[in-house]
């Protein structure tokens, strides 16, 4: 065998090799960085329903807040009333 057979038969080896190496390992790689990119858009989006949930509880609990407050001041006119009628029938 001549150095020149030798020298390419090593080339084509290592070429065959890397080829290979990059099917084994390259293509999964790129799967998993493409399965990235999904899962963040999909945290993005995750994220605005997030902001938008908890803006709809923040409205929804000053509304509570404001229904409480009148449901309170409706108790206390009911009773300053309740207190005029019985001090009128004594």
């Amino acid at each position: 065998m001549s150095i020149k057979r030798v020298a390419t038969l090593g080339l084509g080896f290592l070429l065959v090799g890397l080829l290979a190496g990059y099917l084994f390992w390259g293509l999964p790689t790129q799967k998993l960085a493409d399965e990235i990119g999904t899962l963040k858009a999909r945290i993005t989006e995750e994220a605005q329903r997030v902001a938008e949930v908890q803006s709809k509880l923040a409205d929804a609990e000053s509304e509570r807040r404001q229904l409480v407050n009148e449901l309170n001041s409706e108790r206390d006119i009911r009773r300053r009333l309740e207190d005029l009628l019985n001090r009128g029938r004594k």
